[in-house]
């Protein structure tokens, strides 16, 4: 069975899933998955990505999709948990990448040959707890569960199998009706929840959560990918937080494919330019670089990974 690289989006976000679908398929021309962009919603892709063997997949949910609970993030953000139910015939790993998301280096494959130690889901963990992680998250004390490490759902290597004997879809749907105040990150919190310290924990330049938070940390960590976490993004950025580069690589395929979108918002010039705002993250930069690094220092390379 081959693996695949999947994106999950509805319409407003297609034009950034085909950015990142194209980023993936131009660095990995020849690499031995297949790249999906899936959606609920029937969409077109341009011709030159499907060209480049990136395919759409139209995911039949049923009604359950709909009820899920939405809040700052669409419904669509929840097809993540259906990928290993509905493509798991195909695909023995499934990679599952948020779309607001930049490649930095290295080879996605790499991610394909991590030793998931017999889990349904290898991830990275949430930056709530890169700092603290003994930290109690919200989404735990409302679902009267211990204090736990807790990843961030943005990457998701899952074991197709293990996933579907594990009925963790059954399971996340069945949390959702009966813990909803437990939802706090939508499908994030339901994963966790339901995988409660049984998951693998992936090194962090694998889902770098700090790109705009904490940007200097790039200059000392080898970053492979770099995910917008926060609500600043590279195409909506009123407060200047996102580090240009990245715009200056999605804007001008956008105004290509996508020269409609209305995608590219409010962007004010970058507050690291700044002396301030330079001083400033330098400062908090060297105040936790120690307990950063040595957190990244417990993996050793990126395809080290740890059994919760």
């Amino acid at each position: 069975m081959r693996n695949a690289i999947a994106l999950c989006c509805d319409r407003n976000y297609l034009p950034i899933s085909c950015f990142l679908a194209d980023q993936i398929a131009n660095q990995n021309p020849h690499a031995p998955f297949d790249i999906c962009i899936c959606s609920s919603e029937e969409l077109e892709i341009p011709a030159d990505l499907a060209a480049k063997g990136v395919k759409f997949l139209h995911l039949d949910t049923g009604p359950a999709l709909a009820k899920q609970k939405s809040g700052h993030l669409p419904v669509s953000a929840y097809l993540r948990l259906w990928l290993p139910d509905l493509l798991g015939d195909t695909y023995a790993k499934i990679l599952y990448l948020d779309s607001d998301m930049m490649l930095e280096g290295g080879d996605l494959t790499d991610l394909f040959t991590v030793d998931m130690h017999g889990r349904a889901v290898a991830a990275v963990r949430d930056m709530q707890q890169w700092l603290r992680p003994t930290k109690h998250i919200r989404d735990f004390r409302r679902a009267g569960l211990a204090p736990a490490p807790y990843f961030n759902s943005g990457v998701l290597m899952l074991n197709t199998a293990k996933f579907r004997d594990d009925k963790l879809l059954e399971t996340c749907l069945q949390l959702a009706e009966t813990q909803p105040d437990a939802v706090v990150h939508h499908d994030q919190s339901l994963l966790n929840i339901a995988l409660h310290g049984k998951w693998t924990e992936l090194s962090p330049v694998w889902n770098w959560q700090w790109v705009g938070k904490r940007p200097l940390f790039g200059l000392t960590i080898p970053l492979r990918i770099s995910h917008f976490a926060g609500a600043a993004k590279p195409w909506v950025d009123p407060d200047g937080i996102c580090p240009p580069r990245y715009l200056e690589m999605l804007r001008p395929y956008l105004d290509r494919y996508f020269p409609d979108c209305g995608l590219l918002g409010t962007i004010a010039p970058p507050n690291n330019a700044t002396r301030g705002s330079f001083l400033r993250n330098t400062l908090e930069h060297l105040l936790i670089m120690r307990r950063i690094h040595a957190y990244h220092a417990r993996f050793d390379g990126p395809q080290h990974s740890i059994p919760v």
